[in-house]
């Protein structure tokens, strides 16, 4: 079970790590600002949906794997990928030009 390399100090996973670490962080803290901004109607209500349910479901995820089993950061690094996905996804819908009708 701890045959792998990484687990016996062969491969170091530094550098990837601080690469990734900020921007999930940045857009797990996003979430909320992408909610308001759908409130607002700065962006579509849909994008706002997603964003709320992604949050709830980052949240579930660290509630259950760390009330329910040993917390591990692999749990929450399986989920975090969807926060910077809506982080981008909002991006995107800002700064695409406005059609006129």
């Amino acid at each position: 079970m701890r045959a792998a390399r990484h687990q016996h100090g062969e491969l170091s996973f530094t550098a990837i790590n601080d690469l990734h670490y900020p921007p999930a962080l940045i857009a797990m803290a996003l979430l909320p600002v992408i909610l308001g901004l759908a409130w607002r109607k700065a962006i579509p209500a849909p994008l706002g949906e997603l964003a709320a349910t992604v949050a709830l479901a980052l949240l579930g995820n660290a509630f259950v794997c760390g009330a329910l089993s040993n917390p591990h950061d692999r749990y929450g690094a399986r989920m975090v990928w969807l926060a910077m996905f809506v982080a981008i996804l909002a991006l995107l819908r800002m700064t695409e030009p406005r059609q006129r009708q």
